[in-house]
């Protein structure tokens, strides 16, 4: 859901929204554009605050996210899972990226910690998650390997040792790129 607290008729039509989804055990994600801090509790899993700055890379984190839990994902993670993450009562880091296939596994690291953002203050440290998207016509059985690598480095490079699972899809229409999501509580 996308929303201003500085509607209030918008703020009641959340609220409503939330107590649904949590009657119906749903995942709910609040993504709220105002610059304020909302104080209300709405009765969602996650709320994020949104700005010019952080739309296009969490817009594509969400796409991953939502691809991820998908029959058709190469490799898919359980929605429980992403609940898991999403719906701590502590905060959580994301990051997102699109890089080249040609880039090292120490830039692509680099970069996602580097470009980091947080909703909420302290983390707790149970469970991490790793997106990944590759162009399907690039990737090789070979690749196996350095997959293998580039996620043990992601993890390796966490400021804790939470159980981090991943997810790996396949899309046509990525010739060269590499698109790699992570978010952990």
């Amino acid at each position: 859901m996308t929303y201003s607290i500085e509607n209030k008729k918008a703020c009641e039509i959340v609220k409503a929204i939330g107590y649904m989804a949590g009657e119906r055990r749903v995942l709910s994600i609040g993504l709220n554009s105002s610059d304020k801090i909302n104080k209300d509790e709405f009765n969602i899993d996650r709320e994020i605050n949104i700005c010019d700055e952080n739309i296009d890379n969490l817009l594509c984190l969400i796409n991953m996210m939502l691809d991820s839990i998908l029959d058709t994902c190469m490799i898919n993670i359980d929605l429980t899972d992403l609940k898991e993450v999403l719906a701590s009562d502590k905060g959580i880091k994301y990051s997102y990226n699109e890089f080249e296939n040609t880039k090292s596994h120490e830039e692509i690291v680099k970069n996602l910690f580097d470009n980091m953002n947080q909703s909420g203050e302290e983390l707790t440290g149970k469970k991490g998650i790793i997106l990944l998207e590759m162009g399907s016509n690039d990737f090789k059985p070979e690749d196996m390997i350095s997959l293998n690598d580039l996620l043990t480095s992601i993890q390796d490079s966490c400021e804790d040792t939470y159980e981090s699972i991943f997810s790996m899809n396949l899309k046509d229409n990525l010739e060269g790129k590499i698109k790699a999501g992570l978010i952990y509580n």
